[in-house]
């Protein structure tokens, strides 16, 4: 075959040689494309943990922690702690169990159902990691959540499937975004931006209460509420003790102490309407519901003991007054309820130690 030949060939099949061309051409840069990263990564766990099964509570629990801080009661009623060690530790027969590995270094974390949220760093560290910890598989997974740090507060919802960030916080500024990351789908939006606050909670799968406080006196706390599904204000700046706050679940209330008028009060969660109630005598009190009553508790501290009353707000009168003595050296620090229960933490400044035990208010 002389050149002719083949260059008469060629162009009778220009177009084939062309399309060949352009396939090895296309597979060459596919293969050069780096493939798009999942934004979470599954890491090891301490192996062949076996976590303690869920159990009640009783209103005569009492457990004292002698290496531990950062103690929380889950809405399942297992008991979690950060030791010295900076492991997440789990309560079980009156025993701590490690569930983070050692070299963690858990600074903070929350915890809703069987799910566990774990902050790994330096305290208020910018760069810290933050890994998703499923109780009911061990499976621990690490988030990537780069582009929304520096994160300042964090919750997840109810059903668990949905985790609220304050993301992108200026601490010159006090300004922060609001970010919904999808467990499942591993994806964030934002829902808000440039909003002054230092801290985000769910009060259901819709509502967010979000909060900050300017410096460490009452009068400069407020909270707002969001609906996250519509992305609209339900209640903006209401000025609050922030240990008062206390949410009716089942009527959609949110009980709190007015900072500016010194007055109990109610928001609903629906409509975001306030109900005031009556005058306190000061602000050094929380507030304790009973839901499914229309009776509501107002809690005091002293240097001995705590001091409730029951109010009825129908008639907005003291039903009864109930004192609970503190032991010596012990100081309240807060309460919790879960599952219908009370319980309080204390912190004995003598051994240096917290203890939770169950309350019957």
């Amino acid at each position: 075959m002389n050149i002719i030949s083949i260059l008469h060939f060629i162009k009778k099949h220009i177009l084939l040689f062309g399309g060949i061309l352009a396939i090895i051409f296309i597979f060459l840069i596919s293969n050069n494309i780096k493939k798009p990263t999942k934004s979470t990564v599954t890491v090891p766990v301490i192996n062949n943990i076996e976590i303690p099964k869920i159990s009640n509570l009783s209103v005569n629990y009492s457990h004292t922690f002698s290496n531990e801080n950062r103690i929380q009661i889950s809405d399942n009623q297992r008991i979690f702690a950060i030791n010295k060690a900076g492991q997440l530790v789990i309560l079980s027969d009156n025993k701590t169990i490690p569930i983070s590995p050692i070299n963690y270094n858990v600074v903070n974390f929350v915890t809703k159902g069987d799910t566990v949220l774990l902050e790994t760093g330096v305290y208020q560290g910018e760069n810290n990691s933050f890994y998703y910890y499923n109780l009911s598989n061990n499976i621990n997974t690490k988030l990537n959540l780069i582009p929304i740090k520096p994160i300042i507060s964090y919750s997840i919802n109810p059903q668990q499937t949905n985790i609220a960030f304050l993301g992108k916080y200026i601490s010159k500024s006090f300004t922060t975004n609001i970010y919904i990351f999808d467990i499942e789908n591993e994806k964030y939006n934002i829902i808000s931006e440039n909003i002054q606050a230092n801290n985000i909670n769910w009060v259901d799968n819709n509502t967010l209460l979000v909060s900050k406080s300017l410096d460490k006196n009452e009068p400069n706390f407020y909270f707002s509420l969001i609906n996250s599904s519509n992305n609209s204000v339900i209640a903006k700046d209401i000025p609050a003790v922030q240990k008062s706050i206390s949410v009716n679940e089942k009527e959609n209330q949110i009980f709190y102490i007015d900072s500016s008028k010194q007055i109990l009060s109610s928001i609903s969660i629906v409509d975001g309407k306030i109900t005031e109630y009556f005058k306190l005598d000061s602000l050094n009190n929380e507030v304790v519901i009973f839901p499914n009553t229309k009776t509501i508790g107002i809690l005091k501290k002293t240097n001995t003991h705590l001091t409730l009353q029951l109010i009825d707000l129908l008639k907005n009168t003291v039903i009864k007054t109930q004192n609970y003595p503190l032991s010596n050296n012990e100081q309240y620090i807060e309460k919790n309820y879960v599952n219908n229960q009370y319980f309080i933490k204390t912190f004995n400044t003598q051994t240096q130690q917290y203890q939770i035990k169950g309350i019957n208010f």
